[in-house]
Parts: structure tokens; C-alpha cells; sequence
């Protein structure tokens, strides 16, 4: 049951909440400039093109940071949703004395990350999580939001429907029939990417549980709005003020923000939104309108056009109690809410870059177009002077044209710009080698291997703050809200990778306390497949050699294809009940030519040694070496297996 909350005048909540925003905005503010900056950078804008165009000066931009960029954002996102499952819950039982509660905490751990998973198949992690990862490349701060979604919609589909004749009576046929019903078409977890415009955190603050407060813009239509205020006088736990939005202070979307932007890379609509003029009420439902969601952990206000506060009332997400948000930062700066970004890191030398090839460009411009020293008083025509083939140029004496000599730009440029190239790579921890690009230097194998380890620290380090700030704390929210607003039978996929392994999924199969993490493994494997293969590979060698009998070898196979990109490894197997048959027909044969008692788990696996690879080892009661039934190592004469 929610708390009462004291009721404030609306002209009052007005002045508060325009002062609270002024103040966050003036914070933000100082980083607007620069963001532009960086964005040019990333989509590759170039500076006054035409003016440089019309005075025949390259003006290129190399993109040497969308390359970087790119490897880095594609490493992140395939290191966290790779494949599924993509989150972990632990049970934390309130007593570990009761084992009975810690097999059932378990049992509910896993299906509510199952369903979590589902969750996030259904938002389109993958898509979603790129653009907060692009952002946090690009911007002092990326943005998430985690809330729930609840829409109603009036659909309109076929039905099927008995045909009567004209007194009534049921013919025995059957037709079909358009009607109308209210459906629900989402109710859950919604995951959302949110602009750095769209967000102002506390100046004071740190992290999104430091803060204050912080605000979300979001633009929606009066119908939409009309829509959430009756959802949320439904819900009844807050107060709604009154807004004539006739007199509205109008807000357009091209004043600030990603409008701002899009502007400054010569992106933008002309002319008015024709949706906010007009006497059409169809068109006029559809106008836009700001909204200002001001969040602290225990409050959620709205501000419409920063002009009225529509509505104040409690969090609503009282089971996590937090502001359901996600921040993440290139480089978190201590005691700061903004950080560093990667295109801040290479800003300048990506600057330089630019400036060089360009001036290489011009020098070699300048030599295939050369310049004349034409003697004052000559009538030799301009148009004579123009580079061209077969070209005649006449002159009355050798001394009235010479050819104005120019010297190339020495080798030492390239070498600038190559340098400039590495000083790049090693400032955001990405070398050729990580790239797949050639590294233009010639490497040993252990050179290159150590390049990439070194790599592989520092990215590391930057995953494992990014799984704690971002992933851990995403599983969290949509769990916490799962349990909260969850109130009907769900399904969910245990096994995402089998189809068909539904659940039914109940509320209170959702009640629990969890351990939260990524369920995919640890992000070398993921920027390094090859070594997760060869790594596979050798183990899978070394427990056939090893005769280890306690391994489910069907399983580390599946595991070893799937490293292959094999989809659904499990449909090259062979079912459990065939296998454990042709097992116990190797077992028959082998026994029979042995003439021994033999462990049958023993047997198998010496015969697995040569299977339908190579003739199988008939097993001595006497054999030295190897590993016994129990997995103790036995000694080995030398030269059973490659000794000397």
C-alpha cells in the first residue's frame, strides 16, 4: 500500500521542478559542444567541404576512429549477447541450514532467469544494447532505461462463426467474421535505449543510485498522453493536476537536444510540424508534446513543455525502489557523473591524421597540375597553361614559359601518419592483430600472441566494471519488476537452445532473492574464437588419450561444435537410448575378444580410441600405465606413450 504524500500546489511543483532542471541543464551543458563534436567525428562530417572544394584542397576524412570504434563495439556486444542464454541468477537462500529451501531457491533461480532471457529476446537486446554501446563510445554517457510496458489496443481480426439461415436455425456451416475486441499487446519489461540528450543527472553524483534525482526527456502525442493519464488515475497512487493545453507554452523538437545534432551535420526538417498547426482534430491528436520525467527513488513527476507539472506522484517501482535507469561511461572519471568517451581519447590525433592526408593529397595534386612562370608581356592564353593530352603550348622564345618546380613531401609523412595510426590503436587497446587487419610490421607468432593478451587486459578490466555497472544491474531491474508486476501464467524456454523446452511459468515461481551475472563466458573466448577452439580441441584430445571415464563426452562434443558456429550441435547426435545400445554391443564384442572381466567404462573408452577412427585396443588385464577406472594416474614403462 503506498504512503500518503503530501499534495503540493501546481504552481509550486512548477517552480521546483523548472528550478531542479535548470540547475541539471546548466551542468550538461558545458558538455554539448564537445558531444557534437565527437558525433561529427564518428559519422565522419567534414568542415566547410565546399570551400575547401572550390579552392581545389582535399579535404577528406579518414575513418580510422569508426574502425576502432567499430572493433571495440562489435567485442562489447558479442561479449555479453553472443548467444543464449544471456543472464545467470544464483539462489541466496535466507538460511543455508535448510537444504530443502536452497534446492528450491535454485529451482526458481532458474526459471526466472529463463524468463528474463525470454524478456530480453522479446526487446531486442542485441539491437538495443549496440546503440547504448555506440553511445557510450561516442558521448561522456550512455543511457538505458528498464521499465514496464503496458499497452491496450483495439484489434480487428477474423473469426470463426456458425451460419444460421433466416429463422435462426444452424445451418452446419461454418464463415468467418471481422469483429473488434481490446487486446493487450505488451505487458512487460520494456528495455530502451536513451539519447545523452534526452537525460540530465545530478552535478553532484556519481553513479544513477548517487543522484538526487535525475531527468528523462521523452516526446509523445496527446493521444498518448491522454493514454498514460488513465493509466495512471487506474492505478490511483499519485496526483494528477490539470493542464489546458490550449495555453501550453509550445515546445518544438528542433530547438535542442539530438535535433540540435542532427543540425549541426546539415540534417534537419524545414518548415513547421504540420501536426502542431492545424484545425484537422485527427492531425492535432498527433501533435507532440515535451515530457519531463523527474525520478528520485522514492518520486516520479512529470513536466509537460517545462511549463505545467502534469502529474507527482511515487515511484511505482516499489519492489527495486531504484530510478529505473542503466549509465555506463568509456572511462568512469572518479567522483564524476560524466566520464570519458573513446572518441575524446583520440579526438586530436584522428585531427592530425586528417590534416596530413589531406596535405599529401594537395602535394600530389600540385605536382600532376603544375604551375608556370610565364614572361610579363608574352601572349601565351591561360587556357594554354591547362595540363592536357597531346597538349601544345606556343611560345616566341624558350624563355617566355618555364615550368615552376615543386618538390614532393618526403617519405618521412608516411612514416608521421603511420605513427599516428599506432598511437591510436594503443591508446584505446586495439592492434591490428584485434582488428583483423594486417598489422604492417612483420611479427612473430609470440609477438603478436602477447600484443593480444596485452589488449586483452586492459579490455578486460573495462568488461568486467562494464558487467557490474550495466549487465548485473539490467538482470536486476527486470527481475525485481518481474516480481512485482507479474500476476498470470507466463511460459518461458528453459533451454533456449531447444525449441520446444516451454515452462510454465507461475508468480510465485518468480518470489525469491538472486545472484545476478552474464551467462555467456568470459569475453576473451568471445574476441577470441580460434583460441577457444584449439583449447576445446586439445581437451577433448587429451581425455580420449587419458581414458578419463567419469567425462560426459557427448556433451563436451556438443560444446566443442557449437565454438564452430554450428547451430543446434545436439542434431548431429546420436539419441542417448542408440548410443548407450551401440555401447553395450562394443562392450559385448570386446569382452568376448578379451577374455577378461573387464570395468565396462573401461573397456568402452579403449575402444573408443579407435572406434570408426582406427582399429580398436583390445584391453590386457596386465596393461601398465594410463589412468585407472577411478581416475588415479598408474605409472607408464617408457615408450607406451612416446618416452624415450
Amino acid at each position: 500500500m503506498a504512503l500518503d504524500r503530501r499534495v503540493y500546489e501546481q504552481e509550486n511543483l512548477n517552480q521546483e521542478l523548472r528550478s531542479l532542471f535548470n540547475y541539471f541543464d546548466s551542468y550538461r551543458k558545458q558538455y554539448e559542444d564537445k558531444a557534437i563534436d565527437w558525433y561529427k567525428q564518428f559519422v565522419g562530417y567534414i568542415e566547410d567541404k565546399e570551400e575547401k572544394k572550390s579552392e581545389g584542397k582535399s579535404n577528406l576524412h579518414i575513418p580510422k576512429t569508426y574502425e576502432i570504434l567499430d572493433t571495440i563495439r562489435s567485442q562489447i556486444v558479442m561479449s555479453f549477447f553472443d548467444k543464449r542464454p544471456y543472464v545467470h541468477f544464483s539462489a541466496m537462500p535466507q538460511s543455508a541450514g535448510n537444504i530443502q529451501q536452497i534446492m528450491t531457491s535454485k529451482d526458481k533461480a532458474d526459471i526466472a532467469s529463463a524468463f528474463v532471457d525470454e524478456q530480453l529476446e522479446k526487446n531486442n537486446i542485441r539491437s538495443t544494447f549496440y546503440d547504448f554501446v555506440t553511445s557510450m563510445l561516442i558521448f561522456p554517457a550512455a543511457f538505458m532505461g528498464v521499465g514496464w510496458r503496458y499497452e491496450e489496443k483495439e484489434i480487428r481480426k477474423k473469426t470463426k462463426v456458425p451460419i444460421v439461415n433466416q429463422i435462426g436455425q444452424y445451418t452446419g456451416q461454418w464463415g468467418f467474421q471481422e469483429i473488434e475486441q481490446l487486446e493487450t499487446l505488451w505487458d512487460d519489461n520494456e528495455v530502451f535505449n536513451i539519447d545523452f540528450f534526452d537525460f540530465w543527472g545530478d552535478p553532484d553524483a556519481t553513479t544513477i543510485d548517487d543522484c538526487r534525482g535525475v531527468f528523462h526527456r521523452e516526446w509523445v502525442t496527446l493521444e498518448e498522453l491522454a493514454n498514460r493519464l488513465e493509466l495512471l488515475e487506474r492505478i490511483g497512487t499519485g496526483i494528477i493536476y490539470p493542464v489546458d493545453f490550449e495555453k501550453l507554452s509550445e515546445k518544438r523538437k528542433g530547438q535542442e537536444g539530438r535535433q540540435k545534432r542532427l543540425s549541426a551535420v546539415g540534417i534537419q526538417a524545414s518548415g513547421f510540424d504540420p501536426y502542431s498547426s492545424t484545425d484537422d482534430f485527427d492531425l492535432e491528436k498527433k501533435r507532440e508534446v515535451e515530457l519531463l520525467h523527474y525520478w528520485e527513488d522514492d518520486r516520479h513527476a512529470i513536466l509537460v513543455n517545462r511549463d505545467k507539472v502534469i502529474y507527482d506522484g511515487p515511484n511505482p517501482y516499489w519492489r527495486h525502489h531504484k530510478k529505473p535507469f542503466i549509465k555506463a561511461a568509456y572511462d568512469q572519471l572518479p567522483n564524476e557523473f560524466y566520464g570519458l568517451s573513446a572518441i575524446q581519447v583520440i579526438h586530436y590525433l584522428q585531427k592530425e591524421i586528417n590534416t596530413m592526408h589531406n596535405q599529401r593529397m594537395d602535394n600530389v595534386n600540385f605536382l600532376i597540375n603544375n604551375m608556370w612562370l610565364r614572361r610579363h608581356g608574352s601572349d601565351i592564353d591561360d587556357d594554354q597553361l591547362v595540363s592536357r593530352p597531346n597538349g601544345i603550348i606556343d611560345v616566341n622564345s624558350p624563355d617566355d614559359l618555364q615550368l615552376l618546380e615543386k618538390q614532393e613531401i618526403p617519405a618521412s609523412a608516411f612514416n608521421s601518419e603511420q605513427k599516428l595510426n599506432m598511437d591510436i590503436e594503443r591508446a584505446l587497446g586495439t592492434p591490428a592483430n584485434v582488428r583483423g587487419a594486417e598489422s604492417g610490421k612483420s611479427q612473430t607468432a609470440t609477438e603478436a600472441s602477447i600484443t593480444a593478451e596485452s589488449a586483452g587486459a586492459r579490455f578486460n578490466a573495462k568488461i568486467a566494471l562494464f558487467e557490474e555497472m550495466g549487465i548485473k544491474r539490467l538482470a536486476k531491474l527486470m527481475d525485481l519488476n518481474n516480481q512485482q508486476f507479474i500476476s498470470d501464467v507466463r511460459a518461458a524456454r528453459v533451454n533456449p537452445e531447444d525449441r520446444d523446452s516451454w515452462q510454465t511459468v507461475r508468480p510465485d515461481d518468480l518470489i525469491g532473492e538472486f545472484d545476478y551475472s552474464p551467462a555467456t563466458s568470459s569475453v576473451e573466448a568471445a574476441a577470441n574464437k580460434e583460441l577457444r577452439r584449439e583449447q576445446l580441441t586439445e581437451i577433448l584430445g587429451f581425455l580420449m588419450q587419458a581414458q578419463v571415464p567419469f567425462i560426459n563426452y557427448q556433451k563436451i562434443v556438443e560444446e566443442w561444435l557449437s565454438e564452430f558456429d554450428i547451430d543446434n550441435p545436439e542434431r548431429f547426435m546420436i539419441p542417448a537410448e542408440e548410443y548407450e545400445m551401440i555401447k553395450q554391443q562394443v562392450l559385448q564384442e570386446i569382452s568376448q575378444m578379451a577374455g577378461t572381466e573387464a570395468m565396462p567404462d573401461e573397456i568402452f573408452m579403449q575402444a573408443g580410441q579407435g572406434g570408426q577412427l582406427g582399429a580398436a585396443q583390445i584391453p590386457s588385464p596386465h596393461r601398465q600405465g594410463g589412468m585407472a577406472a577411478d581416475g588415479t594416474p598408474q605409472p607408464q614403462p617408457a615408450g607406451n606413450r612416446g618416452g624415450a
